[in-house]
């Protein structure tokens, strides 16, 4: 692994503001987490707030590893995502009193950037961290009725489009983080100046951390195609369900597995009538949310990773996939292309059952094609992508925002 050269910085008081966290899981939240942890690690007092969990109140901060947390309370019939900037109006001015920091970030959230615009704040360097551009990464799915649905959708999606243009053009910011090239395309398609956005993609775990798994639930003759993601529209599971008649066609008892939290329960219902339908059902593992530790058991038990999503940000986890040494099939968005390149897994053209069965099936048949990809890919992964260089970047950000005197 190549080592990298970490300088020293001057330490900062950073607050960070998100929309999600733990106990909720996915993408974000592993961003928001490592970062946090590892700018702690250099030295940064780092404090997080991000909505609460319950409608209990939190009047203190809590201590996670090396860094603090306030928990915004929200009721719980209320979507937390939607009404936190909100309720976070009415406590940011004083614990921005308490902590005094030297930049606020907002790791993730199209709508915490409302506080700081209503607040009227614009002593302190603002950074944002957009990880996609809504629409993208949304669903509709209210009415069973396709068409019914569909002419709702587009409505939905007119309103979310002008929302996140009016984020971007009526709020101020220091500096955008990009997670990647795609979407800092779609930021600058927004009307925000180059020279307000820069790249920082995404990191990995090296996993050293965790112990060996065992190989659980997986008899030795049995092939797994693993899918991690929340069970929703744009990941694309269902794709992979029509085409899994024709990979069982030459591999009889292959077994899809797909993990991830349930977001959508009619995108659910469909996978699973589609399943039975195709009288499938017996080959497809839908697990819903599981622990880490399970996750990496997953990752570790299959066979083929792919990962089908019609629209991603970055994609974290094809990251753990391929650190993971497998071989892995993924679709030309978010980060994605980036990161199989050319030699380093398969990139579909499409996610026509023919393209997904037929990269499925060529990994399958060929084992030195597998363990080629395998080899490049985690070497890739593991050279290239670290979460310690997420926050060396992301604090080398603050420090040239404080030493030009930027403010938002």
């Amino acid at each position: 692994m190549t080592q990298k050269n970490f300088p020293k910085f001057d330490p900062l008081r950073v607050l960070v503001i998100s929309e999600h966290y733990y106990p909720i899981t996915g993408g974000s939240v592993t961003y928001v987490h490592n970062l946090c942890r590892f700018l702690a690690e250099f030295g940064h007092s780092v404090y997080l707030v991000t909505p609460g969990s319950d409608e209990r109140s939190y009047e203190q901060w809590e201590e996670e590893n090396s860094f603090s947390i306030y928990r915004v309370s929200v009721p719980k019939y209320l979507r937390k995502e939607r009404y936190f900037p909100i309720f976070l109006c009415r406590e940011l001015s004083s614990i921005l009193s308490e902590i005094h920091p030297d930049v606020v970030h907002i790791a993730y959230g199209f709508f915490a950037p409302m506080s700081m615009k209503l607040l009227n704040i614009k002593s302190i360097p603002l950074i944002w961290t957009v990880h996609n551009v809504p629409p993208a990464e949304h669903i509709f799915s209210v009415f069973k009725n396709g068409t019914t649905n569909e002419i709702f959708k587009d409505i939905y999606f007119k309103v979310v489009s002008l929302f996140s243009t009016c984020c971007f053009k009526f709020y101020d910011y220091s500096k955008i983080i990009c997670v990647s090239e795609s979407t800092e395309k779609k930021v600058l398609r927004k009307g925000v100046s180059q020279d307000k956005v820069c790249i920082i993609p995404n990191g990995v775990s090296t996993f050293t951390e965790f112990d060996e798994p065992h190989q659980v639930g997986k008899k030795e003759d049995s092939l797994v195609i693993l899918t991690v993601g929340g069970i929703i529209e744009h990941k694309g599971q269902l794709e992979v369900v029509k085409a899994a008649p024709y990979v069982l066609k030459e591999y009889p008892k292959a077994k899809f597995v797909f993990v991830g939290p349930i977001r959508s329960l009619i995108y659910l219902e469909v996978i699973n009538s589609t399943a039975e339908s195709l009288d499938i059902q017996d080959h497809i593992q839908i697990t819903g949310e599981v622990s880490e530790k399970e996750l990496h058991k997953h990752y570790t038990t299959c066979d083929v990773y792919i990962q089908p999503s019609f629209q991603e940000g970055f994609c974290i986890t094809i990251m753990e996939a391929m650190a993971h040494g497998k071989a892995v099939v993924g679709t030309a968005v978010g980060a994605i292309p980036d990161l199989i390149g050319d030699d380093r897994g398969i990139l579909l053209k499409n996610l026509s059952e023919e393209s997904i069965s037929q990269a499925i099936i060529s990994l399958l048949s060929n084992k030195d094609l597998r363990d080629k990809f395998s080899e490049r890919g985690k070497k890739y992964i593991i050279d290239t992508y670290s979460w310690k260089s997420v926050a060396q970047d992301t604090g080398q950000v603050y420090q040239d925002l404080l030493l030009a005197g930027v403010k938002c």
